[in-house]
């Protein structure tokens, strides 16, 4: 979620919610977990995934309130798809959105040329978005840093 950092979008303290708790999940609940957010809300398809990830990231940030989820919560101000879904034509939004504040950031990690539906949704209700090739060039950045110091 560097990403979004350098994008200039504040991430400590933010309320989020997250889609999908596979390796994408799991890699940028824990970027988000060490950026300083509020809490983290998990959204997968199957429950014992979340869970399995939450109890890892507890001990390690055990200030971040963290918990599975069913859909966005009233409180969420940043909406994260790390789950396959809009990946293929056709595909819809991971789960249950509903209308976003304009103050929320969306981040979404599939890559296409066009908007997926959850980038289009954050358009939609005016709210920052960073999206599948803004994250993977993050990743890319990190990487060139760690090989290659004072490069990133």
């Amino acid at each position: 979620m560097h990403s979004a950092e350098r994008k200039g979008h504040r991430l400590r303290g933010r309320r989020v919610t997250l889609f999908g708790a596979g390796g994408a999940g799991s890699a940028i609940a824990c970027a988000l977990a060490e950026a300083g957010v509020a809490s983290i809300a998990i959204v997968d398809t199957e429950a014992g995934r979340a869970d399995a990830l939450i109890a890892k990231l507890r001990t390690a940030f055990a200030e971040c309130a963290m918990s599975t989820a069913r859909g966005v919560p009233a409180d969420a101000d940043m909406i994260v798809n790390a789950s396959p879904v809009g990946m293929k034509p056709g595909d819809g939004m991971p789960g249950l959105i509903g209308k976003l504040p304009p103050h929320a950031l969306v981040g979404d990690v599939v890559v296409l040329a066009a908007p997926t539906p959850i980038i289009e949704h954050a358009m939609r209700c005016g709210c920052a978005w960073v999206d599948g090739k803004d994250m993977h060039g993050g990743q890319v950045d990190a990487l060139v840093g760690f090989l290659v110091p004072g490069k990133a």
